[in-house]
C-alpha cells in the first residue's frame, strides 16, 4: 500500500491511497463509493462497500471530492481532494 499527500496550490490538498492487486474491474470503479447492502444466502456475509461509502460521505461533508481509479501498482487507488480552508468554499 502506498499513501501520497500532495498540496495543490494554496487552496487544496490531494491524498492518494494505492493498493496492490487484485484490481477492481473498470466498470466497478464508478460504483465502488456508493453504499451497497446486498442480500445474502444463509451462512454468507453481506456485501461490502460500507467503509468506502462512509469515506465518501465524510469527504463530501468537508466539501471535498473522492474518486476511485486503477492503481499503477495493479490494484485500487482512492483519490481524495480536500480544500485547505473550509471558509473559502462556503
Amino acid at each position: 500500500m502506498k499513501l501520497v499527500f500532495t498540496l495543490i496550490g494554496v487552496t487544496s490538498t490531494k491524498i492518494v491511497i494505492e493498493d496492490s492487486p487484485p484490481h477492481v474491474p473498470d466498470e466497478a470503479l464508478t460504483q465502488i463509493l456508493i453504499l451497497y447492502l446486498g442480500s445474502t444466502a444463509p451462512g454468507q456475509s453481506t456485501g461490502g462497500g460500507l467503509v468506502l461509502a462512509i469515506c465518501s460521505a465524510i469527504v463530501k461533508a468537508h466539501r471535498g471530492n473522492i474518486w476511485a481509479a486503477a492503481s499503477k501498482h495493479g490494484g485500487l487507488a482512492i483519490h481524495i481532494q480536500l480544500p485547505l480552508n473550509m471558509e473559502q468554499t462556503a
